[in-house]
C-alpha cells in the first residue's frame, strides 16, 4: 500500500475548506451559514490501482483527489444545520 496525507489548514500549503451548512429549519430561506474546515486525513492506494489512477488522472492525480475530498466535505457539511455545528 502507498500512504498519503492531505491537510487543509491555515498554515499548510492548502487553505482550509470553505463550505456552507444546511438551512436552518426555522428559516428555510437562510441557505445555511458559512463554515470553514481545517482537516487532515490519510489515505492509501493499493499498489495494483496505481496504473489505473495514472491512466485516469495522469500526473494531476493528487489534485483530483484533493477536489474529491473537498467536495465530499462540503457535501456532508450541508447535511447539518447551523445549530448542529455549535451544539
Amino acid at each position: 500500500m502507498l500512504h498519503f496525507s492531505l491537510e487543509f489548514d491555515t498554515y499548510g500549503r492548502r487553505p482550509p475548506i470553505p463550505a456552507r451548512t444546511g438551512p436552518d429549519p426555522d428559516d428555510r430561506e437562510s441557505g445555511g451559514q458559512p463554515v470553514t474546515f481545517s482537516v487532515s486525513f490519510q489515505y492509501q492506494l493499493q499498489k495494483y490501482t496505481v496504473p489505473t489512477v495514472y491512466q485516469s488522472y495522469g500526473l494531476a492525480w493528487e489534485a483530483s483527489y484533493m477536489r474529491f475530498a473537498q467536495q465530499s466535505i462540503t457535501n456532508v457539511a450541508q447535511q447539518f444545520t447551523p445549530k448542529q455545528f455549535w451544539n
